[in-house]
Protein backbone atom coordinates (compact mmCIF):
# COMPACT_ATOMS: atom_id res chain seq x y z
CA UNK A 1 0.00 0.00 0.00
CA UNK A 2 1.42 3.32 -1.25
CA UNK A 3 0.49 6.06 1.21
CA UNK A 4 1.25 9.66 1.64
CA UNK A 5 3.10 11.30 5.00
CA UNK A 6 4.46 14.67 6.22
CA UNK A 7 7.37 15.95 4.70
CA UNK A 8 9.25 15.34 8.34
CA UNK A 9 7.86 11.99 8.98
CA UNK A 10 9.30 11.21 5.32
CA UNK A 11 12.50 12.37 6.08
CA UNK A 12 12.76 10.78 9.28
CA UNK A 13 11.97 7.43 8.36
CA UNK A 14 14.36 8.08 5.08
CA UNK A 15 17.11 8.53 7.18
CA UNK A 16 16.09 5.69 9.35
CA UNK A 17 16.38 3.37 6.67
CA UNK A 18 12.64 2.25 7.25
CA UNK A 19 11.42 2.84 4.25
CA UNK A 20 10.23 0.17 1.54
CA UNK A 21 10.18 2.12 -1.34
CA UNK A 22 12.32 5.12 -1.99
CA UNK A 23 11.04 8.04 -4.63
CA UNK A 24 14.00 9.96 -4.69
CA UNK A 25 15.22 13.18 -3.83
CA UNK A 26 16.36 15.00 -7.16
CA UNK A 27 19.97 13.50 -6.13
CA UNK A 28 22.86 14.01 -8.82
CA UNK A 29 26.34 13.55 -8.93
CA UNK A 30 28.86 16.44 -8.15
CA UNK A 31 31.27 15.33 -10.49
CA UNK A 32 31.74 12.41 -13.51
CA UNK A 33 33.19 9.85 -11.92
CA UNK A 34 31.86 5.63 -10.51
CA UNK A 35 32.98 6.91 -6.96
CA UNK A 36 30.38 9.10 -6.70
CA UNK A 37 27.24 7.35 -7.53
CA UNK A 38 28.49 3.85 -6.46
CA UNK A 39 30.24 4.37 -3.33
CA UNK A 40 27.80 7.09 -2.95
CA UNK A 41 24.74 4.89 -3.20
CA UNK A 42 25.59 2.15 -2.37
CA UNK A 43 28.17 2.15 0.38
CA UNK A 44 26.61 0.27 3.58
CA UNK A 45 27.96 3.06 5.62
CA UNK A 46 26.96 5.61 3.31
CA UNK A 47 24.52 8.32 4.52
CA UNK A 48 22.85 8.45 1.01
CA UNK A 49 22.30 5.05 0.83
CA UNK A 50 18.50 5.07 1.61
CA UNK A 51 17.56 1.52 0.06
CA UNK A 52 19.69 0.50 3.20
CA UNK A 53 21.42 -2.24 1.23
CA UNK A 54 24.45 -3.92 2.84
CA UNK A 55 27.27 -5.92 1.58
CA UNK A 56 30.87 -6.55 2.27
CA UNK A 57 32.20 -7.74 -0.41
CA UNK A 58 30.88 -4.74 -2.25
CA UNK A 59 32.14 -2.11 0.53
CA UNK A 60 35.85 -3.80 0.60
CA UNK A 61 35.90 -3.58 -4.05
CA UNK A 62 34.18 0.23 -2.96
CA UNK A 63 37.03 0.90 -0.64
CA UNK A 64 40.30 -0.42 -2.60
CA UNK A 65 38.61 1.68 -5.48
CA UNK A 66 38.94 4.66 -3.78
CA UNK A 67 42.58 4.48 -3.25
CA UNK A 68 43.46 2.76 -6.44
CA UNK A 69 45.86 4.81 -8.43
CA UNK A 70 46.47 2.36 -11.34
CA UNK A 71 43.02 3.87 -13.75
CA UNK A 72 42.40 0.51 -15.73
CA UNK A 73 42.40 -1.30 -12.05
CA UNK A 74 40.50 0.88 -10.51
CA UNK A 75 38.34 0.92 -13.27
CA UNK A 76 38.23 -3.02 -13.39
CA UNK A 77 37.05 -2.82 -9.36
CA UNK A 78 34.28 -0.11 -10.29
CA UNK A 79 32.95 -2.65 -13.30
CA UNK A 80 32.50 -5.73 -10.45
CA UNK A 81 31.05 -3.63 -8.34
CA UNK A 82 27.78 -1.82 -10.58
CA UNK A 83 27.65 -5.94 -11.24
CA UNK A 84 27.48 -6.99 -7.73
CA UNK A 85 25.31 -4.15 -7.14
CA UNK A 86 22.72 -5.30 -10.40
CA UNK A 87 23.11 -9.06 -9.87
CA UNK A 88 21.49 -7.92 -5.78
CA UNK A 89 19.40 -5.92 -7.42
CA UNK A 90 19.10 -3.21 -3.57
CA UNK A 91 17.11 -1.38 -6.26
CA UNK A 92 14.64 -1.29 -8.79
CA UNK A 93 14.34 1.63 -10.62
CA UNK A 94 10.89 2.60 -11.82
CA UNK A 95 11.25 5.50 -13.76
CA UNK A 96 14.34 7.53 -15.24
CA UNK A 97 13.67 11.05 -16.00
CA UNK A 98 15.13 11.70 -19.52
CA UNK A 99 16.28 15.37 -20.21
CA UNK A 100 14.97 15.35 -24.25
CA UNK A 101 16.41 15.93 -26.85
CA UNK A 102 17.76 19.65 -27.87
CA UNK A 103 17.56 21.68 -30.62
CA UNK A 104 20.05 24.07 -31.60
CA UNK A 105 20.02 26.61 -34.84
CA UNK A 106 22.92 25.54 -37.01
CA UNK A 107 24.64 29.05 -36.44
CA UNK A 108 24.75 28.05 -32.76
CA UNK A 109 28.62 26.83 -32.73
CA UNK A 110 29.89 24.64 -29.83
CA UNK A 111 27.46 23.48 -28.15
CA UNK A 112 27.34 19.98 -27.01
CA UNK A 113 25.24 17.96 -24.55
CA UNK A 114 27.51 17.29 -21.10
CA UNK A 115 27.74 14.22 -19.54
CA UNK A 116 25.74 16.00 -16.41
CA UNK A 117 22.98 17.45 -16.41
CA UNK A 118 24.28 21.16 -15.94
CA UNK A 119 24.76 23.64 -19.36
CA UNK A 120 27.93 24.42 -20.35
CA UNK A 121 27.49 27.90 -22.11
CA UNK A 122 30.69 29.15 -22.21
CA UNK A 123 31.96 27.41 -25.04
CA UNK A 124 28.51 28.74 -27.28
CA UNK A 125 29.18 30.77 -29.79
CA UNK A 126 26.71 32.45 -32.88
CA UNK A 127 27.88 32.26 -36.20
CA UNK A 128 27.08 35.41 -38.24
Amino acid sequence: KVRQTEWQVYLDDLNGRSLQMFGGLSWNADYVDPHNFLDTLFHSESSMNHSAYQNTDLDLMLEKARVEQVPAVRLDLYKQAEMTILEDAPIIPLWFPLEGGFLVKPRIQGYFVPPMPMQILRHIWIQQ
